[in-house]
Parts: C-alpha cells; structure tokens; sequence
C-alpha cells in the first residue's frame, strides 16, 4: 500500500523532460498490455553518492563532539506513455522535477467531476492579500466552500467512487497532481487508476472550482515577462516571496528552518533563511544587473534542487488580468471572475456627487488656502490632502498625515472619521495606487480590535478614540466615466481592476470577522471640460 504521486506531462514539454532524464540512470523501460491496452513505461533513478553534512553540526563541534556526514535519499521518475498521453510519477523528492513540464490543470480537471464524502484540508491563494496562501481544516465536511477573491491550490478529500476505491484508499490529495494510496503494489493497477481518471475526465462538471487557467499566448507571456522584469530595481526592489507553495499535491514552506544557496552564474553565497533583505545583500555583493535578478537560482540544503527566483515570488498584472504562481502565468477563469464580481454587489457602496473633486475646486481651494500660508505648495497640498479637509466642511473629522506610533512603528490610523466610521481614502487610476489604501485600512482595524489604538492626536491634542462600528474605503476614481450598472447605480464590479476587487473582498471579509461592517465610498476626481 503505497503512496503514489501522478503527474501529467504537457505534450509540448516532452522533449524538455527527455532531456531532463537524461541526468537519472534508466533502471528499467518495456512496453506492456493491459485490457487491450498498451502501455510503455520508464523507470528512472537518481541514487547520489556525495554525502553531506549535518546543518546544526557545529553545536555540535562547539561541545566538542562530531556528527557523521549523511547521505542523501535517493529519488526516481516512473513514466508512463499510454495511447498519446504522458504520465510521470514521482518518488521521493523528484516532484521537484516532474512539476516543471506537467499540465497544471490535470488535477482538478479531475476534481470537478468527481463526488466527496468528506473535505480535509483545501488550500486557497488569494491575490493581492497579506494572506496570500490559507489553509483550512475541516471536520465531517463534504461542501467546497469558497470566498471571493480566493482560487484552489490543493484539496484533500474523501472519494465515494466505488470503482476508484477498488484502486486506492478513500483519502486522495490534488493540485496540479493526484497523490493517493494504492490498495496494491502493482504496476498494472497504476494503469487502470490512470484509466479510470481518464474516464472521469469526460463526465460533466459537478464542482464549481475557481482556478487560474494558464496563460499560452505568446505575445501575451513576452509582455508578461517583460513588464516584470521591468519592475526589477535594486534601488526599490519590491518582491512578495511565496511563504507556501504547492508543488504537485505536496506543500512546500519556504520557511527560515531551512538553509538555502543563491547562485548566480559563478557566484554563490549560504543563507540561513529566504528573505527580501538576504537578496538584495547577494545583489548588491555581485553586482547583479537588474535585468538578472529574477534568473537568481535558490538551492536547498544538500545544493540538489533549484528553482529560480521567478518561480518563488507572487505578481499580479491587472491590465492582463494575470497573476505569476510558482514561475506560470494565469489568468482568471470565468468561475473565479463571476464570483468576485458578485461579492462585490454585496458590499454597501455609497456615491455622492457633491464629494467629486474637480480640477475647479481643488484649484479654487489651494488658492484660498494660500492667501492664509504664502508659502504653500501643491507638493504640500496635494488633491487627496484637500480632499480630505474639504471633507471637514461636511463634518468629518480630518485625521490626514496624522502619524502614530505604536511598538516603535509609525503609521497613519485613518484619514477621517464620522459617525462611529473610520474612513481611510486613497485617489487612483489602477490597482497598484489604491490597494495601499486596503493595507492601511486593515493595520488599523487591527490595531483597534486588539486595544492597541484607543487615541489619536489632532494639533498636538489626545483625542480618545469612539466605538468603531464601520470600515470605509473611500475611493477617488481618476475618471469621468462613472461605474454604474444600468439602472444607473454604482457598481463595483464594473471596476476593471481584478486585483483591488480581490483585495477588497478579503478586506470585507476581515472586517466582517471583526464585527463591523465594510463600506466602500465610491467618487470621482477630474478635468473640466
């Protein structure tokens, strides 16, 4: 009874892969027949010699006592063509391996077509939150259940069908492979599980799954990697590296219990663990261009596997509607885009027009204001910030570049309040201006939740702080064009930026779970004809 891992291997990427054996030793290869069948098989085996030593060995030492060097595992490849399809099962670490030319949908093509008794564990990456990957566990559970915003990684499910479970044990895990359980040990009954999914794979859909589908335009990934390699800049390197990854159906923590190696080229250097700051240390000793940086290759411990930076780090692309996910381009499927779109249509949405902000009255203002200072600039009175003390003629409370700090951190709480709301506001034509606005506002629900904000200052005063009902993201659109739906209401989902609508469902779910309710202002700042 053992545990199997299958993959399937894009046909495109076959000869890659070939390539790739070619540095395992083939201990085994034939071609077999299984219900008129056939079926030829490869066995590949990589057995190292090279020992290494022990990480924590120099305690050790330091006691005056010494490990023995240990040898590593080996690992091996078993692949399987059968009729004009290529399957690769993975042993030991080889996953690694056989991620790399697999067909990323193959796991839950499956998923979607097959009945659960029970859900385990499912693992969601959610775009553009603090919380980019959450795992969940559950207990007696049999509904796949989702929030907006969110797309599966990985499930772990009970199966009902009899004829799978004749094959393997009830618990199966799936991401872009299918590991699972033999009931026995024998080759020919990998091939009929391979069958039997197979067959799964024609029956109707039965499982809404939001997922990434996988980007194969090439123009579109030329662009893609175009645009990000532009982003790369030593000066403000701006990197979201992945904390959890799936790789097959198998989590990997990129954690700081692990050492790593960064190589570039004839360069090396050991770290103790993965972060921003050990890579720009590594960029800025080598001198590396940045136009390179993302072709930085980070080892394990036993120096064995590698995966370039740009297969470690998480990117989202809005105008592409894209999201770089382990080193692969996505974009959104239909299920993921219509259910985001209708949690946006469940959170409250105010627009009042009398808080537009022309090119009129923003002139009009900074005029006024600068009969009072004759040294005020618009660098000082930017459009937000007269936005913002325009808002105390209508009874706000103004708390803009108002800094706190609390556990020597400095941050801004809100930028007005009203009525028992906090409103934090951000003006923007894309989601890489106004997503800021949603980490602010959730720091400072934290911070309040947690009794850590009970004050605030206002001209050098402590003003304590009401009861907190409401949340606001107030946003100030820079366009004419309103987004309505066609009775003429405001609309979120008509907001063309998949990435800030995900991040507002996660910060409507947060504040939510804190007992408050989420509201979005919606208004527009622009020129007079």
């Amino acid at each position: 009874m053992s545990n199997i891992n299958i993959f399937r291997i894009d046909n495109e990427k076959e000869t890659s892969l070939d390539t790739t054996l070619k540095k395992y030793n083939c201990y085994a290869s034939g071609t077999q027949e299984l219900d008129d069948f056939v079926y030829r098989y490869e066995l590949y085996v990589h057995n190292p010699n090279e020992e290494k030593d022990v990480s924590w060995n120099w305690i050790v030492k330091e006691l005056g006592e010494n490990l023995d060097s240990i040898k590593s595992q080996p690992c091996g490849l078993l692949k399987i063509k059968l009729v004009n399809k290529i399957y690769l099962l993975s042993f030991g670490h080889a996953f690694f391996t056989a991620e790399k030319y697999c067909d990323k949908s193959f796991g839950f093509k499956f998923a979607k077509r097959i009945e659960y008794a029970e859900i385990k564990t499912t693992t969601l990456v959610i775009p553009n939150s603090k919380r980019n990957r959450t795992v969940n566990t559950f207990n007696s559970y049999n509904n796949l259940d989702f929030d907006s915003g969110e797309s599966f990684a990985k499930i772990k499910i009970k199966i009902l069908d009899k004829a799978l479970l004749l094959l393997i044990k009830p618990s199966i895990e799936i991401g872009s492979s299918i590991k699972c359980t033999l009931n026995q040990d024998k080759l020919k009954n990998i091939i009929r599980l391979i069958l039997k999914i197979e067959e799964i794979e024609k029956q109707k859909v039965i499982n809404e799954i939001p997922l990434f589908n996988k980007v194969k335009d090439v123009d579109l990934l030329n662009n893609l990697e175009n645009k990000l390699i532009s982003k790369m800049n030593i000066d403000d390197l701006k990197l979201s590296l992945t904390e959890l990854d799936i790789i097959g159906a198998i989590e990997i923590f990129n954690t700081n219990e692990e050492d790593y190696h960064l190589h570039f080229k004839r360069k090396s250097k050991h770290i103790s663990n993965l972060s921003v700051e050990e890579l720009c240390e590594f960029i800025k000793e080598e001198n590396i261009p940045n136009n390179e940086i993302l072709n930085i290759k980070v080892y394990d411990s036993d120096e064995k596997y590698y995966r370039k930076l740009h297969d470690l780090i998480d990117y989202s692309d809005d105008v592409e509607k894209c999201i770089l996910c382990n080193g692969v381009w996505y974009q959104y499927n239909n299920d993921y885009i219509q259910h985001l779109d209708k949690s946006m249509k469940k959170i409250e949405t105010i627009y009042s027009p009398q808080f537009d902000l022309s090119k009129e009255i923003y002139e009009n203002y900074f005029e006024k204001q600068k009969k009072k200072d004759k040294n005020l600039t618009k660098n000082k009175l930017y459009r937000e910030n007269a936005f913002n003390q325009l808002r105390e003629e209508d009874g706000f409370f103004s708390l803009d570049r108002t800094i706190e700090k609390i556990n020597n951190n400095r941050f801004e709480p809100m930028d007005l309040y009203k009525d028992h709301t906090m409103y934090s506001v951000k003006i923007g034509n894309s989601s890489g201006k106004l997503t800021y606005v949603i980490d602010q506002s959730l720091t400072s629900l934290k911070l309040y939740d947690s009794g850590e904000l009970t004050s605030i200052k206002k001209d050098n005063k402590e003003i304590p702080l009401p009861k907190i009902e409401n949340i606001c993201i107030w946003i100030i659109l820079e366009r004419e064009k309103h987004i309505e739906d066609e009775h003429g209401n405001t609309d979120l989902s008509k907001l063309n930026m998949i990435s800030l609508k995900a991040s507002i469902a996660n910060w409507s779910r947060e504040v939510l779970l804190s007992g408050k309710k989420p509201i979005i202002r919606i208004n527009y700042t622009y020129k007079n004809n």
